[in-house]
């Protein structure tokens, strides 16, 4: 792993620090999931839009 630094506003401190205690979870595991899911969704939009562009290509 490499380590990074970001700034979160102190409302999005205190609410993660809230759900890492509820989930049992430690502050920088549910960063890492929130990171992999927005890069879930960039890449399923980025193929999605790829598929529509190209959809038709062959027809004629």
């Amino acid at each position: 792993m490499v380590r990074t630094q970001i700034y979160l506003t102190e409302q999005q401190r205190d609410k993660l620090a809230i759900i890492a205690k509820t989930v049992g979870k430690k502050q920088s595991e549910l960063i890492r999931e929130a990171i992999d899911l927005l890069i879930d969704r960039a890449s399923s939009g980025r193929r999605e839009l790829v598929l529509r562009k190209v959809a038709g290509i062959w027809k004629d």
